[in-house]
């Protein structure tokens, strides 16, 4: 679906729907599905590349889950506060150290929490329901059904289990389930290598004042090499290019050559200085310039050499929303990862009325809290695509479809988690 309205593309005479372009970019990208084999150490939020299988058992023998005695239960049958039972001490057995122990009619074993129990046993008994009557005897006041306070061998994973699956993002609990499992290494897909430019003879990369006040700090690499890490790639960054067309050429195709992914951030529009559509033209191919979307409408999405190169607004936030937008999926299909497990969403209401312009995708700012038990969406009212504050203020994103006109104030939408904070009955504006 491609929309034109001269009046206020501002440069762009056509601009292509957001689903149609995103579509179109996602099939034209041929991905290399690559592997490697990584130390669990490292494998945080890494993704699995096959299934985990169990090849022992977890807890590998009959564990005590409680300090006390390792009986038979069949000796505890009748015992009571009223009629206690009395059972010989055979043996003590402290966690990490086994001695084999053989426990005959109404014998018992000391024992701590986590100490492998005896073959003879089936149950312990806790040690507030007894008495040391003396060195080597002991009364019990309860009956016990088998295997109480007893963690079996098996009881928690069975040798031969499906334990993970392939295209799990492997969490903290994960890695500690592998190493209980003896798993030293684990296959994982390897990260996307994507490749970070910045055009613009305006930027820098100093924190020194420059001389005359007309240059202006790049920020973008830093902000995207962030969204990359956390999402799974590799950022490789290219630095700032000036504003020539042998130089943009140049770095481009030195990205393509080492490189999954290219974002190019600046020169995206259509005025004279904006050369990088240009350059594009030359070394690979546009597939779309100018998406219905606010902010971002200057991004393109082009193929250089078969690598995707995402072309990026220079201002900040319709830069990230550009990023998020197509660079996310881009990066959770060479991963191997389902978009729709892994976006954070909750519907909260909105504090007030959000218009929009139907034929175009709106991204809107909101500041997400909770108050009586319900989640309450208010949107940022510094919205310039180039107010970066807005993005800090931010802890969600709403998304307003083409094909709607805005939503009134107090209706339900789903709104995109950008934080993990969300506040209780605050709003952040």
């Amino acid at each position: 679906m491609i929309y034109m309205c001269a009046a206020t593309m501002k440069g762009f005479k056509i601009t292509t729907s957001l689903r149609n372009a995103l579509t179109k970019f996602l099939e034209k990208v041929e991905v290399k599905i690559d592997y490697e084999d990584i130390p669990i150490e490292s494998a945080l939020h890494r993704v699995l590349a096959e299934d985990v299988i169990a090849k022992y058992d977890l807890p590998p023998f009959n564990r005590a889950a409680m300090d006390g005695y390792a009986i038979k239960s069949e000796d505890s049958r009748g015992a009571s506060i009223e009629t206690p039972i009395r059972l010989k001490i055979v043996g003590r057995l402290e966690a990490g150290f086994f001695k084999n122990i053989n426990i005959g009619s109404f014998e018992a074993v000391e024992i701590m929490t986590g100490s492998k129990v005896p073959d003879q046993a089936d149950c312990v008994i806790m040690a507030e329901y007894t008495r040391r009557v003396s060195e080597d005897i002991v009364e019990i006041y309860q009956q016990l059904p088998p295997w109480t306070n007893i963690d079996q061998a098996g009881s928690d994973i069975h040798k031969g289990d499906l334990v993970l699956t392939k295209g799990t993002i492997l969490e903290p609990p994960d890695i500690g389930v592998l190493k209980a499992l003896r798993i030293e290494k684990v296959k994982v897909f390897k990260k996307p290598k994507v490749g970070l430019i910045s055009t613009g003879d305006e930027l820098i990369d100093s924190f020194e004042i420059v001389e005359g006040g007309c240059k202006i700090i790049e920020n973008n690499q830093i902000m995207l090499s962030n969204y990359i890490i956390e999402d799974g790639g590799e950022p490789l960054k290219y630095g700032i290019i000036s504003d020539e067309f042998e130089a943009i050429r140049k770095i481009i195709i030195k990205a393509a050559s080492e490189c999954d992914i290219i974002l190019l951030t600046g020169g995206s529009s259509v005025g004279r200085k904006d050369l990088v559509p240009k350059v594009i033209n030359e070394i690979g191919v546009i597939l779309a310039h100018g998406i219905s979307i606010k902010p971002g409408k200057p991004t393109g999405l082009a193929l250089v050499e078969g690598k995707p190169l995402i072309i990026m607004p220079g201002y900040s936030v319709a830069c990230i929303i550009s990023y998020l937008v197509f660079c996310q999926p881009l990066i959770q299909k060479f991963l191997n990862i389902n978009p729709k497990l892994i976006k954070l969403t909750v519907n909260a209401y909105l504090t007030r009325r959000l218009p929009s312009t139907a034929g175009r995708t709106d991204f809107v700012r909101v500041s997400v809290f909770r108050k009586n038990g319900e989640f309450y969406a208010s949107p940022i009212r510094s919205t310039g695509s180039g107010i970066l504050s807005s993005l800090v203020k931010a802890n969600g994103l709403l998304e307003i479809p083409d094909e709607i006109e805005g939503y009134e104030e107090g209706a339900k939408v789903p709104i995109i988690l950008l934080r993990r904070q969300i506040p209780e009955n605050g709003v952040n504006e």
